[in-house]
């Protein structure tokens, strides 16, 4: 390779090599898709989403029958596919079984001196992707031809070498996959703490102590709706003469002086948001306008993806406002935040403002 590449320096016995220089490159072929009788064999037919399992592809959506493969190019296993057209180009799989390919797909097929499994790690490499990148032409779809495929750069060392990396690259990532296990176990552990400590903070668990030892101080939550209600009727709220019905029969049983109440009791106000559809659109400036996915699920505000609208007269939300979604995607409902300062930010339809 030349120096005019800008290739990074290499230890000491290795070699800048071009890919046509380890292997042979095979681009896939589909077989006529108007014959039956070439599909639905015992072969995998590999294409770029079949490569999500990465260093241990040995199945595919379509397959294809013995007539049917002799129709593509056979690729051995432990060939390195690489997608090499579309939007997933640089997608990499290492094949375990015998199977073939569509032609988004290159195969690098090693020589017998050079190691699959070192073909496949340096493919998925930052280098070597980087290296896609900046060859690939873009029409429409980004296109990496096997012309420029096969003369892109890799790094080789010796044999042994090529081992010992292998090696130690499965190693590391064993080690990873099991950490990333590990804290996906423990992120579920932690929402799972995390709602039963909410849910004894609500049915007096978590307080129970405490109420034991300030008997003296605690005032019956009955006296503090009276207060409410009063003091909402000498401002004339006429809703607020009597206190609210609540069937709890159906609830769970509450500490002594709990009461179970409505939250449009408790609350100033309960107002839903508005359709953006109904305001002018301007997605680039105008007043922010809060979606349901402006909310994360740790109940924090997310202003990426954020979108605006222009209105005269709104409400903007308020220092301490809570607001929560009241309809949309299962994963969404429900999902709730509390407004720390005051803001100049609407928020959608999809949406409900809780002033208390």
């Amino acid at each position: 390779m030349t120096e005019e590449q800008n290739l990074p320096p290499l230890p000491k016995g290795w070699v800048w090599i071009k890919i046509r220089q380890i292997g042979e490159v095979v681009t896939g072929k589909t077989p006529k898709k108007s014959n039956p009788d070439y599909y639905g064999g015992n072969y995998p037919f590999f294409k770029p989403g079949d490569l999500n399992s990465g260093f241990y592809v040995k199945s595919s959506v379509d397959r294809l029958s013995e007539e049917g493969i002799g129709q593509s190019r056979v690729l051995p296993e432990k060939s390195t596919l690489v997608t090499c057209i579309g939007a997933t180009i640089g997608k990499t799989g290492f094949n375990r079984v015998q199977g073939a390919s569509n032609q988004q797909i290159n195969a690098i097929i090693p020589h017998k001196n050079i190691l699959p499994e070192f073909v496949y790690f340096y493919c998925i490499s930052p280098q070597f992707q980087k290296e896609i990148i900046n060859n690939y032409s873009s029409t429409t779809l980004p296109i990496l031809n096997k012309s420029k495929f096969q003369n892109l750069p890799i790094a080789l060392s010796s044999f042994p070498e090529q081992g010992r990396i292998v090696d130690k690259l499965e190693e590391l990532f064993t080690k990873l996959d099991a950490g990333v296990k590990s804290l996906q176990n423990i992120k579920a552990q932690l929402q799972l703490y995390r709602q039963a400590v909410l849910k004894h903070a609500f049915n007096g668990k978590l307080t129970e102590e405490w109420r034991l030892t300030h008997k003296d101080i605690i005032e019956p939550a009955l006296t503090l709706l009276e207060q409410i209600r009063k003091q909402r009727q000498e401002r004339g709220d006429i809703k607020y003469r009597e206190l609210p019905k609540v069937d709890s029969s159906v609830l769970p049983n509450l500490p002594k002086s709990w009461i179970w109440t409505s939250l449009g009791y408790l609350a100033e106000k309960i107002n839903p948001g508005f359709p953006s559809g109904k305001w002018k659109r301007d997605f680039e400036q105008g007043i922010p306008h809060l979606r349901p996915m402006n909310i994360n699920i740790k109940g924090d505000i997310v202003l990426s993806n954020l979108k605006y609208v222009r209105r005269k007269d709104y409400d903007a939300l308020l220092k301490d406002d809570i607001l929560f979604n009241n309809t949309n995607s299962p994963k969404l409902l429900g999902k709730t935040t509390y407004i720390k300062k005051d803001t100049n930010w609407a928020y959608s339809n999809h949406m409900t403002r809780i002033m208390v």
